[in-house]
């Protein structure tokens, strides 16, 4: 299944096949037992964004839930507390209410200070304007995390999604796979920002993948 919406200057695509719309894998992927659940308060509502493959994720193998690691890129430089978040075709990602803190070195490293999402305007199609509850200073291309209330990353992933997902206003329940590996490449222009030390957190956790700046 695919579909394009096209909803004010967002054009939003998905797909219900293993890679997404915009296919980010190539070779076989290892695939977790069983499947897990999403929370439906962690997901997009469509058509305003999607979460697209490759996104990273925590699956409990007890609870069979999963959590989303949410992952932002600066589009501009920001000393402000408005800020430009770049997206692609998932469109908007980020929710008001979020806490987010810039991506540290290690997982286990509490940044100085966290930002709470106050406000998202979607309008344009490129980044979405995100109001933050202080001013951030950053440059262009800087990651921020979702933090927990410790102002340490939210989510720890242990794998990656294995397809585009959506949540529509009246879902109830949406279940989903994620992959632990592949024998092939992730193509991470194509996915949502892994930084070096999400990666290493990953195959820590007998994640195996291999990392490829193709187009």
């Amino acid at each position: 299944m695919s579909r394009l919406v096209s909803m004010a200057d967002n054009h939003i695509q998905f797909s219900g096949k293993v890679g997404g719309a915009r296919a980010v894998y190539e070779g076989h992927l290892y695939i977790l037992t069983g499947g897990c659940m999403f929370k439906l308060n962690q997901l997009p509502l469509y058509p305003a964004g999607i979460l697209p493959a490759g996104t990273p994720v925590y699956c409990d193998e007890e609870t069979r839930t999963f959590d989303i690691h949410y992952a932002f890129e600066l589009a501009e430089a920001a000393s402000t507390k408005n800020v430009k978040i770049k997206k692609g075709f998932e469109g908007s990602r980020i929710q008001v209410g979020m806490e987010l803190i810039p991506a540290q070195a290690d997982l286990d490293t509490a940044a100085s200070a966290s930002y709470k999402v106050t406000a998202v305007d979607t309008a344009n199609e490129a980044y979405d304007v995100v109001t933050l509850s202080a001013a951030l200073t950053a440059n262009a291309g800087s990651v921020l995390w979702e933090a927990n209330s410790e102002k340490k990353i939210k989510v720890k992933p242990n794998a990656l999604t294995d397809r585009d997902k959506v949540r529509y206003a009246e879902t109830f329940m949406v279940d989903g796979a994620a992959a632990f590996g592949s024998d092939g490449a992730v193509l991470e222009r194509r996915v949502p920002p892994i930084t070096d030390a999400v990666k290493k957190y990953m195959r820590e956790q007998n994640c195996f993948f291999r990392w490829s700046n193709h187009k």
